[in-house]
């Protein structure tokens, strides 16, 4: 599998599951987390984001 292919299916796959979350969220089937429970969650996963993707552009290609 091609790695084009594998990150179209990964972001499909994210799509679905968003969109299923976001509609079992609206019709109360989701546990609702109390105000504050994830604070400052998403800086932390975006830094980690960051750097993995940081790490993957400056790695040095190989030639094939």
């Amino acid at each position: 599998m091609s790695l084009a292919r594998l990150a179209i299916f990964c972001i499909l796959g994210l799509a679905l599951f968003s969109l299923a979350f976001t509609l079992a969220a609206k019709r109360g089937l989701w546990p609702q987390l109390p105000p504050g429970a994830l604070h400052d969650t998403d800086l932390w996963a975006g830094l980690a984001g960051g750097v993995v993707i940081l790490f993957l552009l400056l790695k040095p290609r190989r030639s094939r």
